[in-house]
């Protein structure tokens, strides 16, 4: 799952994760702490992940299901803690881990398949 073409773009509601391994996991993991009450989250997240993005009527946006969130200029989406939209974005961040680590025991189960593959050729 690695970005295919370089400075592709993606439109909000279309979130992608490229690398599922334990770093990835911690920084995912390290926006469930909200910082001066809000949580935050890069939009593009380099070679980790990327929360596509929209232009609206209010400026940019990102969407997971039915929830929009709003975008800083810095590239962020952001929600402020204690309301339904902060208890959204913890669950789009859980979401995104669950699949990270579903995608990790996929490949190791891949890998290990492999392994045993081999095992029976010897």
């Amino acid at each position: 799952m690695f970005k295919s073409e370089a400075n592709r773009y993606i439109n909000a509601g279309e979130n992608e994760f490229y690398r599922y391994g334990k770093k990835a996991q911690e920084m995912v993991a390290a926006c469930l702490e909200p910082r001066n009450g809000f949580y935050s989250i890069q939009a593009d997240g380099g070679k980790y992940w990327t929360f596509g993005t929209s232009e609206g009527k209010f400026g940019e946006f990102a969407k997971w299901k039915e929830t929009f969130f709003s975008v800083n200029r810095g590239g962020f989406l952001y929600a402020k803690e204690g309301t339904e939209k902060g208890e959204k974005f913890c669950e789009m961040l859980k979401d995104l881990l669950e699949d990270m680590k579903k995608a990790k025991k996929d490949q190791e189960r891949a890998c290990n398949h492999w392994d045993d593959e081999e095992e029976e050729d010897d």
